[in-house]
């Protein structure tokens, strides 16, 4: 009477990462060769993720830039020139770009600029008026010239930055003050053509990042089949030992885990070193750095290496299930 055929033993995960890690190790030429494709392939990718951000800062520092000197631009229009004129600001909750307008009016040479909050530092409103020349008031909570003696601002310029309020201005005008919108409006045409440039630059870098995307999975894919083509042999091996299919697909899974990581990470940080010394030779190496947001470079990379282990899974698959499948005496009688 025939036995029943006893229940093959599945080897624990453990074990086959360690056999794996072994594997690369034993060939570790091939290794650095299928490393060198995954590399290369998640290197275009976060080349152009990361030009794009760099040309993405650039553009937001040179509009920061045009914002600013439309600015100062205005203010001039209104007062005529800054040399040797007493600028008051009534500065409420600034931004950044606030911030760099006064400091480009401060620069300007024989221009002084006086800056009044409701901090207990900040030098008081009603004292900066009598010597001023004009007032300027922008960020959030503006009231600070309604609260005021009327007679200080009488016969002024005041300058508006930003949304305000219809009845402060209104209340500045019926106090005596020469209020003005400081600012220069684009025209529709030129926002139309802004907006359609940037919509063409975003379906641009789209379609350059879906092709970067075939490009890393081809060249993934190709690197594991090559590598399980060479093993040919190795696998019958250990399928004529017990190995089974399943066994051999967490193998080749694990390896192309294990590659497909260490080559994201130094594709990563080479795309994005390529892409920092390009953009840094065009603009110089000071601007770039210094309008580039490096968290936000982080976390490109980051979703690189992501992208990069993600397709050199889905990429492995195929190669494993060749591998599963092989006839053990056909992958013996290979000469490859």
């Amino acid at each position: 009477m025939s036995k029943r055929p006893e229940k093959q033993v599945m080897l624990p995960t453990k074990i086959v990462f360690r056999i794996g890690m072994r594997g690369i190790r034993t060939r570790l030429g091939r290794s650095l060769v299928t490393l060198a494709g995954v590399a290369c392939g998640i290197a275009f990718l976060m080349s152009v993720a990361s030009g794009f951000l760099i040309k993405q800062a650039m553009r937001e520092d040179a509009d920061r830039m045009r914002e600013i000197q439309r600015r100062v631009a205005s203010v001039r229009a209104t007062i005529g020139r800054l040399r040797s004129k007493h600028l008051v600001v009534a500065a409420g909750e600034m931004t950044l770009l606030d911030r760099a307008f006064l400091e480009e009016l401060a620069l300007r040479r024989g221009t002084r600029v006086s800056i009044c909050t409701r901090g207990a530092t900040a030098p008081s409103l009603a004292e900066a008026l009598p010597s001023a020349d004009a007032v300027i008031a922008l960020g959030r909570d503006r009231p600070l010239l309604t609260e005021v003696d009327p007679a200080l601002i009488r016969k002024m310029p005041v300058m508006l930055l930003g949304d305000v309020a219809a009845d402060t201005e209104a209340l500045l005008s019926s106090a005596g003050a020469w209020v003005h919108r400081l600012g220069i409006e684009l025209r529709p045409e030129e926002i139309a053509r802004m907006t359609k440039r940037r919509q063409q630059e975003r379906y641009r870098m789209m379609w350059i990042v879906g092709v970067s995307l075939l490009i890393t999975v081809i060249s993934i894919t190709n690197a594991l089949l090559m590598s399980v083509t060479e093993r040919f042999r190795e696998i019958g091996t250990m399928m004529c030992l017990g190995a089974l299919s399943q066994f051999v697909v967490r193998l080749f899974l694990i390896e192309g885990t294990l590659t497909g990581l260490a080559g994201s990470i130094a594709g990563a940080a080479g795309g994005a070193a390529l892409a920092l010394i390009g953009y840094a030779y065009i603009y110089g190496p000071a601007t770039v750095l210094a309008s580039v947001n490096l968290a936000a470079l982080l976390l490109c990379g980051l979703a690189c290496v992501i992208a990069g282990v993600i397709l050199s899974i889905i990429a492995g698959l195929y190669p494993a299930r060749v591998a599963a499948r092989m006839v053990p005496a056909s992958a013996l009688r290979s000469r490859i």
